[in-house]
Formats: structure tokens, C-alpha cells, sequence
């Protein structure tokens, strides 16, 4: 595609990013790392416009 982009098909539920957030505060709950950090592998380690927690 010229824009780089690829289509993907999936089904029409909600969800999508709830998980994500669960499983974000799930990590501060078992103290794997500090929200800032967590913020900032997800937004430089993932390529995400930013983290669980500015989302948040």
C-alpha cells in the first residue's frame, strides 16, 4: 500500500483497549515498575503515541 499501512479484519466487540489498561494497572498492583516507566517503554519500546497511564 502506498501508505504503508496494512488492513487487518476483526470482529466488532468492544475491548480493545480495556485489556490494555487492565493489564497495565494489574502491573502497578504487582509492582513490576512505576507508571511513568511503564509509560515510557510503551510509548518508546512500542512505538505507542503514549502510555496506559496518560491514557488514563
Amino acid at each position: 500500500m502506498r501508505t504503508g499501512k496494512h488492513a487487518v479484519i476483526c470482529g466488532n466487540r468492544a475491548g480493545f483497549i480495556c485489556p490494555y489498561l487492565n493489564d497495565a494497572v494489574r502491573m502497578i498492583d504487582a509492582q513490576y515498575a512505576p507508571a511513568d516507566d511503564i509509560d515510557v517503554a510503551m510509548v518508546k519500546g512500542c512505538g505507542h503515541p503514549r502510555g496506559p497511564y496518560a491514557l488514563i
